[in-house]
């Protein structure tokens, strides 16, 4: 059966590096993408919904929970790929690349093999079955983006998704839900609030447009984060003691809707300058 010892030594170590790996990737299949402490954070995570969205300030953990999403699914579905679309390609590698999925991919030992140029992260299960988590920004060129949306993905993540002034529904219903049909896959739409009161999201948000899993949370909710925002707040209400009453404030800690009219050129309220009919004009002063 064996030529000699050494044929024997290479066959022994060919059959237990097999089996190592397949006992890698089992091990993989069941890592755990959740914490404890954080169930809000944990119930975006293990929604199963088509259409998910989340609103969340800053220091809330969303784009932790998007990437810990989107990672799990390369390996829930191994040979799938993953797409994360943020405002730029610059924004896209300041939010996630660095900050999330490189460092999960260290922590967890996913064994992933990122690709700093394209910002790609390969993940082998075996040979000829990869998963990829693909990041991209908006601002590509038609080309590129023409290109991202003919693939198919398990899952898709439109980030900072407030802050998009083209139409995202164009985007989400007739661009990116036949790119997951088939993997039966899911999109998410997540942001902080903005100035900017319309588009999908905001409607989504306030209960405008149906069919949308809706998840919201703040820092306060995020166990890492809550004593340092308490303490940041209570500095910010002694120093500025109206600090809560503007819209800066009520966006980036309250999670809430805000328009600041100070900043328009045109002061218009729509509850003081709006009017429901012209009023009758009286004529007695001219006679």
């Amino acid at each position: 059966m064996f030529e000699n010892i050494e044929h024997a030594k290479s066959i022994a170590y060919a059959i237990s590096k097999i089996k190592g790996e397949r006992s890698s990737n089992a091990k993989k299949k069941d890592l755990v993408w959740t914490h404890p402490d954080f169930p809000k954070q944990n119930e975006f995570i293990n929604d199963t919904s088509t259409l998910i969205a989340a609103q969340c300030p800053r220091r809330s953990g969303k784009s932790e929970g998007l990437g810990r999403k989107q990672l799990a699914e390369c390996f829930n579905y191994p040979g799938s790929n993953q797409l994360y679309i943020g405002l730029t390609l610059g924004a896209a590698r300041a939010i996630m690349w660095e900050p999330v999925v490189k460092r999960l991919n260290e922590e967890k030992n996913l064994g992933g093999h990122p690709n700093e140029s394209r910002l790609e992260i390969k993940f082998e299960h075996r040979p000829g079955l990869v998963s990829q988590y693909i990041l991209f920004g908006a601002d590509a060129s038609a080309r590129d983006i023409d290109k991202k949306l003919g693939g198919k993905y398990r899952s898709i993540v439109i980030d900072e998704a407030a802050f998009f002034k083209h139409d995202l529904n164009d985007m989400v219903y007739e661009k990116l839900l036949p790119c997951v049909a088939d993997w039966d896959g899911w999109i998410a739409i997540a942001s902080t609030t903005s100035e900017y009161t319309r588009g999908l999201f905001y409607d989504v948000t306030t209960g405008a447009e149906p069919g949308w899993s809706l998840h919201k949370w703040t820092g306060a909710d995020n166990p890492f984060m809550k004593d340092k925002l308490a303490r940041q707040i209570a500095m910010l209400k002694k120093n500025k003691p109206r600090i809560e009453e503007t819209p800066a404030f009520k966006r980036m800690y309250l999670n809430q809707w805000v328009i600041d009219t100070d900043s328009f050129v045109y002061k218009y309220d729509r509850d003081i300058n709006d009017i429901d009919a012209i009023p009758p004009v009286s004529y007695t002063h001219l006679r």
